[in-house]
């Protein structure tokens, strides 16, 4: 079971500054070094457009490679601390495919905002997958990598066992 990698394509912030930002790259690398196919927005865009421009086909808009690479992966995490992730988790929100497979890290402090009172409530609501944290103790506690590895070791054993009963 354990060389049985689940790709996982997590999603943040992007400036370096952020501790959230920082910490996806943390949860990134530790997948990565157990032999998990993780995947960052900024790395993996770039690729897909690189293979685009190869090939002679025009480059797409950011978010198209990003549901690209979010419906092919296993699991798909949203640390939602930036516009931006908070823009990611409704566009894909709006997908049942990667929805149904999407975790969601928020920070209580916004619990009473638009997107927690409305479509982070209804994913809670529809697929659990939710985890509040709070910020900053849980970035620099390794609460949230934890919870991630957590996920990600889960989802591979299912994956596992599933596998068995196709063999």
């Amino acid at each position: 079971m354990a060389k049985l990698p689940v790709s996982v394509f997590v999603c943040g912030p992007s400036e370096p500054q952020d501790l959230l930002c920082k910490k996806k790259i943390d949860i990134v690398n530790a997948l990565r070094e157990n032999s998990h196919d993780a995947m960052l927005g900024e790395e993996e865009v770039e690729e897909l457009k690189q293979r685009d421009r190869a090939s002679g086909r025009p480059v797409r808009l950011d978010n198209v490679y990003e549901n690209e690479i979010a419906s092919a992966a296993d699991v798909v995490v949203i640390l939602r601390g930036s516009p931006g992730s908070v823009a990611e988790f409704h566009e894909f929100f709006q997908n049942p495919n990667i929805e149904a497979k999407m975790y969601v890290f928020a920070d209580g402090a916004h619990d009473a905002g638009y997107s927690s009172a409305g479509a982070l409530n209804m994913h809670e609501l529809l697929q659990g997958k939710v985890v509040r944290y709070k910020s900053p103790d849980d970035i620099t506690n390794c609460t949230i990598k934890t919870r991630v590895q957590e996920i990600v070791s889960n989802f591979q054993a299912a994956k596992w066992i599933r596998q068995q009963h196709i063999a």
